[in-house]
């Protein structure tokens, strides 16, 4: 059984279906004049190559065009602007912000999307992080690059858990620790991946279906669960966690490992 996020839920809604078909009928009642409808709105060329909020994926009859409605209606009742529809895999996705990888200011901005409702629901309470559609340097060892997570553990993988983030002044030798740091993982028997960023490598590990990620306020798998507990950060070059303030808080605290997605290959 196919679970869908609570976003496509919503938007599946017979209310959300009358509500875009409210301003045709009108056109018809009223006998105006048909307008060529709107083009969705596309990544701007400084987008390619960056890693983006994704609030929603749809998939079957249209996807496109519901995508596009969708991020209209979102832009008028949030005020998000900057919204986005993109063709990712199979579907068509509505995406926020551009950063260079998934870093405090992309978080908080999650956060904060997260956070929104319409209609009084938490629509965006699954929304995500996602490295670029456009590929990434598949480094040395491509077997292990995140691109071909779904290869090893199938069509349905689409998060996984990013716990490390290297940096160097050489780009290169950033890459090739970020390599090293995921066959040493895969040698203490974690399903480690790595991603090249333009700016920095990832470290991740896992593969999960939206089903077991927690989505929608139910309990992650116990096999995320277990994860977490043995990698619970998010490390700067293996050996020191990044930090980071939360909105409203005043001290800044550790950053956690999270969940991103994984990209298409």
């Amino acid at each position: 059984m196919r679970i869908h996020s609570i976003f496509v839920r919503y938007f599946a809604l017979p209310t959300f279906a009358a509500a875009v078909a409210l301003p045709a009928l009108a056109q018809d009642r009223d006998r105006a004049p048909r307008k060529p409808a709107a083009s969705a709105p596309s990544a701007p060329a400084d987008a390619a190559g960056q890693w983006t909020i994704i609030l929603g994926t749809f998939s079957g009859e249209d996807h496109h065009g519901v995508a596009t409605q969708a991020a209209a209606r979102i832009a008028s009742e949030t005020g998000l602007t900057g919204l986005r529809v993109e063709p990712r895999g199979r579907g068509t996705v509505v995406t926020y912000g551009s950063y260079p990888e998934p870093n405090d200011a992309a978080r908080k901005e999650l956060e904060r999307i997260r956070a929104l409702t319409m209609g009084g629901q938490a629509v965006f309470a699954t929304a995500f992080i996602a490295p670029p559609s456009t590929g990434s340097d598949l480094g040395l060892s491509p077997m292990f690059h995140l691109s071909k997570a779904r290869e090893e553990f199938g069509a349905r993988a689409k998060y996984t858990l990013q716990v490390g983030v290297y940096e160097s002044p050489k780009r290169d030798e950033a890459m090739r620790a970020a390599e090293q740091a995921a066959l040493a993982l895969r040698r203490e028997g974690e399903s480690a991946f790595y991603y090249h960023g333009p700016q920095r490598s990832m470290v991740t590990i896992g593969a999960f279906a939206e089903s077991e990620v927690g989505a929608g306020g139910s309990r992650p798998s116990p096999a995320l669960e277990a994860l977490q507990r043995r990698h619970p950060l998010n490390l700067l070059n293996g050996n020191r966690p990044l930090v980071e303030k939360r909105a409203g808080a005043k001290a800044t605290t550790n950053q956690a490992s999270f969940l991103v997605m994984i990209p298409e290959a």
